[in-house]
């Protein structure tokens, strides 16, 4: 090698290094090799992972957490060096060494390191960077290995693509690992369809470039609007590498104003005529790519350009043959991705669709043929809805009485259909509100919906668009709104302006949508910028689209408490009062009151008592979430219910929906069997008991005031843990559980409690509390009305004191009449509850509710019948041994375990379900005589069981 190369070598490793800058991964090395020591450096500044903000400031304690892969395109952590272990704990081979400004550096030879077998090629590493402890970390990141031939790294243009004039010089900068022949080229498709190939440079010996792709050269031919693939070819005598550009030459769009009125996504003019809008701001064109012009890009599907806009949009007519028919559609981006429509209302997924049911979805068609992905669609001459219920009045916000359900969970079949046939049942429970866990599409067909893709498109797992529309014309009907879950707080990879504007793993920096990492640390796919004028547009159109096209009568926000542009990584600096986004929440608040004066707009905030505060009393709703005191209270510990009063909070408005549970929180009655209390002969443990003491939680939940939130079969107390087949897996479906008569008696009171809740919370009434004790109180008077409610959630009975106008009473679920002094004590055994009212009024059907303590003897004497669990104790009474047995699923993994009336543990036994039925001996000769409970829990499922020991 002369000296001129020599030097030039010498030059290439600088220029690479200056040329890594703005990557969190370089090396020293231009062409760092598998089989050769290489120098890696990190910069932490640089990293995008929340949790990588506790490896800045450092001068020790950062280790290098890596792996080896024998795939460019593979697993990178395929080989991991023998004694790299435990992630929480230091590992001292990575240690790496400060080079200051948080950049560090460690030096290794891959194969060694790894050590991986040598006849394996080391194509990539990956790595995490991480604190000695393991809770501070980066994301995954990787680095690209080269072999020892020849190797060519093109550093411009950036990803080997590049939108060009049609004349422009385009900057052309690349290395190579040997001394090489470089070559430039390129091929144009003439207009008679004949392929000219064009020279646009070659250089003789050189081992790195630093020049331009003149397009000058190709001057006998407008290349206007084309794609060319432009071959860099590097040789020396015995080897060839090749590289190629793709180069995107600008079409002429046309600059044209769009018409006024013109919604983002498909606009149908007239039986044939169609305007296409896209918003795709930074973008320099724009081709409409469809079923009825074959997916060409041709001057006649290049949209105009609204520069005041920046929207694309294209007038179409329909041509008869294609008219009525559902047709697909995509947009191709400035020549080098192509996106589904992020306006559409409706969409075909290659991957997920064929997994629904024809049941679910009939007649749903197939993308076209050797077609991958996600298409758009849209279709002229369609059946306009046909509306039956135009008088439904929405109830005041303050009396909102919400049933929050998953259509997926609700009903076996798991779609809209089913769910409206449900619509009695829940008319006869009184609720009347129905807050939809999110329907629009979301990625893949199994799932809460809280990963949204497409924001105006029904999900097809749960039925079709008119499905939807008939469930929600029918609650209108039976005097029921509908409220559905909106998340906007971020969307999913598969949402368009998610892929049009990404860089590397991330959110581009000027993305106009999304943030680069999220504003806050409960952060889940892409975070939205609230305060970009482009999301704005975004948020402003779903939300009037819902409003108008479905009739809906609100939003409850997901995640609203994200809202903000305000950089958190802690979670009670997040709570605190934002001003950001008190004025993001106030314009969105805004925007939905100029489309619709009365919808409903509910938070999930959770944020410091200011804001909500300042929110509410501006109009909105917030969830008030009582899940955590109300287990507590329901296992006798002495929890303050008194949050859920708007009034203790000092708001003006009645805005606080309070709930025991939602979709987020533990079952109450799973938590109750599986972790109450006994005290003496008084189980929490137990069905019957727990089913008792859930009747008086609902007194003292429903009877506070103020809006009220129930989670789907609440009302029959389900007690399927929230973490069965996962958090966010599918649940069982317990219809049967209204055939169960002590399950049935809950439901009847949660429907007797609301229909009084509605007599007694009329204006003006007033509320005064003791909530903080184990027996709770409340009064309510209203006028000449006056209510007294006194619940003991102790385990024992208690002797209660209360201050009331002396006088004749009526004790509302008795009808009894009684005669209080103005000084009373009652005596209230444990999960009693009473609700005296100074006036008659009609009571509930008799028995729903029993007034003496149902103790375990009782239990074991007239033991009700729980058709779901199959769980079976003989003999009982026993003796030397029990049999036990019950069902479950194959597989599955279950735990046994005997306590006596205080709770202590006598053994436990594991297991797992070999067959559908479990039979197990159990020894008994040594256990005390007496009363004893027997737990099953198998997959977050539990089965409880009582037998005598004689």
């Amino acid at each position: 090698m002369n000296y001129k190369n020599k030097y030039g070598f010498l030059f290439l490793l600088l220029f690479w290094s200056i040329n890594a800058i703005g990557q969190v991964v370089r090396t020293k090395e231009a062409f760092p090799n598998g089989d050769t020591e290489i120098t890696i450096i990190i910069d932490l500044k640089l990293a995008t992972d929340g949790r990588a903000s506790g490896l800045l400031g450092k001068t020790s304690d950062i280790f290098f957490w890596s792996g080896a892969g024998d795939e460019a395109n593979g697993n990178a952590f395929k080989f991991t060096p023998t004694d790299q272990i435990n992630f929480n704990t230091p590992y001292d081979p990575g240690k790496m060494s400060p080079l200051g400004n948080d950049k560090w550096s460690i030096t290794i030879n891959p194969r060694k390191h790894f050590k991986v077998p040598a006849n394996v090629a080391i194509k990539r590493l990956g790595i995490v960077i991480k604190n000695g402890a393991g809770n501070a970390q980066t994301e995954d990141l990787f680095l690209e290995l080269f072999d020892g031939g020849l190797n060519m790294k093109i550093l411009k243009p950036i990803d080997n693509f590049y939108l060009a004039e049609e004349k422009e010089e385009i900057p052309l900068k690349l290395v190579v690992s040997k001394t090489a022949d470089i070559s430039i080229l390129t091929s144009v498709v003439m207009p008679d369809n004949t392929i000219r190939n064009y020279s646009l440079g070659d250089f003789s010996n050189v081992d790195s470039l630093d020049t331009k792709i003149i397009l000058a050269k190709i001057n006998d031919i407008r290349i206007t609007g084309m794609t060319l693939g432009v071959k860099i070819m590097a040789r020396t005598a015995t080897e060839m590498k090749e590289e190629t550009i793709k180069l995107v030459i600008y079409p002429n769009v046309e600059i044209a104003k769009i018409p006024a009125n013109i919604r983002l996504g498909v606009n149908y003019i007239s039986e044939s005529e169609i305007i296409f809008s896209f918003l795709a701001p930074q973008k320099k064109f724009v081709y409409l790519l469809a079923e009825f012009n074959n997916f060409t890009k041709s001057e006649e599907s290049l949209m105009k350009r609204d520069l005041d806009s920046d929207i694309f949009w294209i007038k179409i007519k329909i041509e008869n043959a294609f008219q009525g028919h559902e047709l697909v559609y995509q947009f191709l981006v400035d020549g080098n991705i192509v996106v589904p429509d992020p306006f559409a209302e409706k969409i075909l997924d290659s991957k997920n669709d064929k997994f629904i049911p024809a049941s679910t979805y009939p007649n749903l068609r197939s993308v076209i043929q050797n077609s991958e992905g996600i298409f758009s669609t849209f279709q002229t001459n369609q059946k306009p809805f046909e509306w039956k219920t135009s008088n439904f009045a929405r109830p005041k916000s303050e009396q909102l009485i919400v049933y929050e359900l998953l259509i997926r969970d609700f009903t076996v079949e798991g779609t809209y259909k089913a769910a409206q046939s449900k619509i009695p049942y829940l008319k006869n429970l009184g609720i009347n509100a129905i807050e939809l866990m999110p329907v629009s599409e979301f990625t893949a067909n199994d799932s809460w919906g809280y990963n949204p893709t497409f924001y105006q498109a029904v999900d097809k797992a749960y039925g079709t668009k008119d499905d939807l529309k008939n469930f929600i014309d029918e609650c209108h009907k039976n005097g029921i709104a509908v409220i559905i879950d909106m998340v906007l707080n971020h969307a999913d990879d598969s949402f368009p302006y998610v892929q049009m504007y990404m860089n590397g793993a991330n959110p581009a920096k000027d993305s106009p949508f999304f943030n680069v990492t999220a504003m806050h640390p409960f952060s889940v796919f892409r975070d939205f910028n609230h305060e970009s004028m482009n999301t704005q547009l975004l948020v402003d159109q779903v939300n009037r689209y819902w409003l108008e096209e479905f009739k809906i009568d609100g939003f409850r926000f997901d995640l609203s408490k994200g809202f903000t542009q305000t950089k958190n990584t802690n979670v009670e600096k997040w709570s605190a009062y934002d001003a950001s986004r008190v004025k993001i929440w106030k314009r969105i608040y805004d925007k939905i009151r100029e489309t619709d004066q009365t919808a409903y707009v509910i938070l999930e905030h959770f944020a410091a008592n200011n804001e909500e505060q300042e929110l509410a009393n501006y109009g909105m709703l917030f969830w008030g979430n009582a899940n955590g005191d109300y287990r507590n209270t329901l296992k006798g510990e002495a929890a303050n219910l008194a949050n859920l009063s708007h009034q203790i909070r000092a708001w003006n408005k009645a805005n606080l929906i309070g709930y025991m549970e939602s979709h987020d929180e533990e079952r109450l009655l799973f938590d109750l069997q599986k972790n109450g209390p006994i005290k003496s002969n008084y189980s929490t443990k137990d069905l019957p008991v727990a089913l008792e003491r859930a009747k008086a939680a609902a007194a003292v939940f429903f009877l506070t005031e103020g809006p009220k939130m129930i989670w789907q079969f609440g009302e029959l107390g389900y007690d399927i843990s929230i973490d069965q087949n996962g958090r966010t897996g599918k649940k069982p479906v317990k219809w049967e559980y209204f055939d169960d008569l002590s399950r049935k008696k809950l439901y009847q009171t949660y429907a007797e409690l609301i229909k009084l809740k509605s007599i007694l919370e009329v204006a003006g009434a007033k509320f005064t509390y003791q909530l903080s004790g184990k027996v709770k109180q409340i009064r309510i008077e209203n006028g000449t009305q006056k209510t007294i409610i006194l619940a003991n959630f102790d385990l024992e009975k208690r002797t209660e004191t209360f201050e009331n106008e002396a006088g004749n009473w009526f004790d509302y679920f008795t009808a009894k009449e009684i005669t209080l002094t103005t000084k009373e004590n009652i005596l209230l055994l444990p999960g009693e509850f009473h609700i005296y009212t100074s006036k008659k009024m009609d009571s509930p059907p008799a028995g729903i509710v029993p007034w003496e303590a149902i103790t375990l003897e009782q239990i074991l004497a007239n033991e009700p019948s729980v058709k779901n669990f199959e769980l079976k104790i003989s003999p009982n009474p026993g003796s030397d041994k029990i049999k036990v047995s019950f069902l479950g699923e194959i597989g599955q993994k279950y735990d046994i375990e005997i306590t006596d009336i205080s709770g202590k543990i006598i053994s436990t036994l594991e297991g797992k379900f070999n067959q559908a039925t479990v039979n197990e001996e159990i020894a008994i000769k040594k256990i005390p005589s007496g009363i004893y409970f027997l737990k099953v829990i198998a997959e977050g499922k539990l089965q409880t069981g009582k037998f005598l020991k004689e």
